[in-house]
């Protein structure tokens, strides 16, 4: 075969996937609604190897408590999978609803990618359901869903959102400021109501503070 010919069908097949990812009559299978069932259609890495999501009682509860509330403030050891939950969480409801939008905000641009890592690794193991509409980590946009933005905290951590439905802090007790940057992203939420949610989780921070 010659290489014109390879690279002829390589765009065609690359030319087929676009059509695929960007067509408006493209059908996926329904999202079950709770978000249980929608948690165990993903694979997650779990240890040395991947497998499908089952969450915890916990992790369950959890996720009453998150719709219950209006802020959750969780304190916890580390690999409790706290964050599994609120990737999987603000992935379930940007997909079921295309005015969705979360700010996910970490203590370091660094972590910050590695949660939207993990929120495109999940939505990459349900194409049936749902796939991205680009390539940006950080603002991930779901086709025909909502947007998830990853960011670090400082000023602009919420710098062209104008509304945001929910918002996941993740190492909040090792935040600088972290009151002002909670107020800033709040009034961001103002516009969504009593529907808006906010989690706010940290492993315990043992800095001491002293003063004169």
């Amino acid at each position: 075969m010659s290489k014109t010919l390879t690279q002829v069908k390589k765009n065609l097949f690359t030319a087929q996937r676009l059509v695929e990812k960007y067509s408006p009559t493209m059908r996926f299978k329904p999202v079950p609604s709770n978000w249980v069932e929608f948690a165990r259609l993903l694979i997650i890495q779990s240890g040395d190897k991947f497998t499908n999501y089952n969450p915890y009682p916990y992790q369950v509860e959890l996720d009453k408590t998150f719709d219950s509330h209006p802020t959750t403030i969780g304190i916890k050891s580390r690999q409790m999978g706290w964050i599994t939950y609120a990737a999987a969480k603000g992935l379930h409801k940007a997909i079921l609803n295309p005015a969705y939008t979360a700010i996910y905000v970490s203590q370091t641009q660094n972590d910050a990618s590695l949660i939207a890592h993990t929120v495109r690794k999940m939505l990459q193991s349900i194409p049936e359901y749902a796939v991205p509409l680009n390539d940006n980590l950080l603002v991930q946009r779901i086709k025909n869903g909502g947007t998830l933005h990853f960011r670090s905290p400082g000023p602009n951590a919420t710098r062209g959102i104008p509304s945001v439905s929910d918002l996941f802090i993740d190492e909040a007790a090792f935040i600088d400021d972290i009151e002002l940057l909670y107020g800033q992203i709040k009034n961001t939420q103002s516009m969504v109501g009593e529907n808006a949610r906010t989690l706010i989780i940290s492993t315990p921070n043992d800095r001491i503070v002293t003063g004169k």
